[in-house]
């Protein structure tokens, strides 16, 4: 709910405001998704590696995803 408040594009900015101010007082750390780079290397870094490997394998086999995201997965594969 809360969080979903946050991503969600089609929600007023005083809604997200309010969702993140309760999510605060709940002890929850709340990211600027706005400013988080999700396909950076530091973000992969963060992450267990065997996980991520075996998600960007996954893509690259994935006869349903673009090519353009296959190369990006090997691309990145290839960087750790």
């Amino acid at each position: 709910g809360l969080k979903a408040t946050l991503a969600n594009p089609r929600v007023s900015a005083e809604a997200k405001h309010e969702a993140q101010n309760r999510l605060k007082e709940m002890g929850y750390e709340i990211k600027d998704p706005e400013h988080e780079e999700f396909d950076s290397l530091e973000s992969i870094n963060q992450k267990n590696p065997e996980r991520v490997a075996a998600g960007l394998k996954a893509t690259v086999h994935n006869p349903a995803v673009s090519e353009e995201a296959k190369t990006r997965a090997r691309e990145k594969l290839a960087e750790m």
